[in-house]
């Protein structure tokens, strides 16, 4: 286990967008922060994403031609099933069960993997009692310039947790929650688990 308190995380946040915002709202800037300036940025209810963005970006929503690197994973857990509906035209949304994947909150704290290589965990602004929807941070010390490398990179992690898979891309924006529970644990991901899963960046 590695610690990283005296690191500098690189990121982009926007401090317009509270809780769940318009995602469209103007104000995306980079920033560096610790592991625990992050965290404190997600519990006042602040937007954040991975990528890093490039100088011709102009505050708009992150999109992939404007980011140039990101060393943030984040695995989204929404303990949901999506299916079509041909009615309604849209995806339908119900809970998990635990043979299907379901995952809690207290459960994800304890495991043994996020223990030892988690930056923290915290809990979305969706989330509920009986329908728990969390995030869990990971952090990297190489960045990953390429958008399809950093979908290969961060795609063992969302298996492994039966994360969101829609929510694997290099400029993803994530919520803040200023309701949130968090789990700070101030970890970065283990090289071997780099390694063995051939993500050399």
């Amino acid at each position: 286990m590695e610690n990283i308190e005296s690191l500098k995380i690189k990121l982009s946040i926007n401090k317009n967008m509270l809780n769940k915002a318009n995602p469209s709202t103007y104000g995306w800037r980079n920033i560096e922060y610790t592991g625990q300036e992050l965290a404190s940025h997600i519990q006042k209810g602040l937007a954040f994403s991975p990528g890093i963005l490039r100088a011709n970006a102009n505050g708009r929503k992150p999109s992939i031609k404007d980011i140039d690197s990101a060393q943030i994973l984040a695995i989204d857990i929404d303990n949901d099933i999506k299916s079509y509906n041909n009615v309604t035209k849209k995806y339908d949304k119900r809970i998990k069960s635990k043979e299907e994947g379901y995952i809690t909150y207290e459960e994800a704290l304890i495991d043994q993997f996020v223990m030892e290589n988690a930056l923290f965990v915290y809990t979305t602004p969706s989330h509920q009692e009986l329908f728990n929807r969390f995030r869990i941070v990971f952090i990297i010390e190489q960045f990953i310039n390429n958008a399809e490398v950093y979908r290969n990179a961060i795609t063992p992690l969302i298996e492994r947790f039966g994360g969101d898979k829609s929510c694997s891309n290099i400029d993803r924006l994530f919520y803040g929650n200023s309701n949130c529970r968090l789990e700070y644990f101030g970890n970065i991901l283990n090289q071997d688990f780099v390694i063995n899963n051939q993500l050399m960046l």
